[in-house]
């Protein structure tokens, strides 16, 4: 087995279940947001709503972050850089990427260690009832690291590609996408 390719398949699932986690927890805040708007309507609010939506909205933010990295959506301006050859273009976003990964894995490193002391206090965010928040700054840190791990991964491939080693990185195409590719073989 290949490990650097087995590395890669790696941290792509983990960005897709980062991805799915993150859109049930969308879900789950629209149902819960909608909940409360209906229930202030009717004089009868639903308690920790506030709450749960912000402590949610947070976690599901970053825990998508890697899948949008995983297929390169991340906003790109390249206006300085459309003029340079493909190889020149190719190491400097591999630099960038070198560079975003370091940022992630300092933000994930500091993360832990102040999620770890919510968690030792058990901290909470007070309401109708306690709502516990240390859960979610764990789901920061992994929502952080997932990110820095798939940057990492896309760096390593670009920089393959920039020396001629590998061909450019191409993400497996999502369900929906090789379904229609099928169809459209005239198979």
């Amino acid at each position: 087995m290949n490990l650097p390719h087995a590395a890669t398949r790696a941290v792509e699932t983990l960005s897709r279940t980062g991805a799915v986690a993150g859109c049930t927890g969308i879900a789950i805040l629209m149902l819960l947001a909608t909940a409360g708007a209906i229930g202030r309507k009717f004089g009868e609010p639903v308690p920790c709503v506030l709450e749960a939506c912000e402590t949610i909205m947070f976690a599901s933010v970053f825990l998508g972050m890697a899948y949008v990295a995983l297929h390169r959506g991340h906003v790109n301006v390249t206006m300085l850089t459309q003029r340079l050859s493909p190889r020149t273009q190719t190491i400097m976003d591999a630099s960038i990427a070198l560079l975003a990964a370091a940022v992630f894995g300092l933000l994930t490193w500091s993360s832990w260690g102040l999620a770890w002391k919510w968690f030792l206090i058990r901290e909470v965010r007070l309401g109708a009832f306690p709502w516990p928040v240390w859960p979610f700054r764990f789901l920061f840190v992994v929502g952080m690291g997932l990110i820095a791990q798939q940057l990492i991964s896309i760096t390593v491939s670009l920089f393959s590609k920039a020396l001629g080693r590998e061909r450019e990185f191409k993400p497996a195409l999502p369900q929906v996408e090789a379904i229609e590719a099928e169809e459209g073989d005239g198979r």
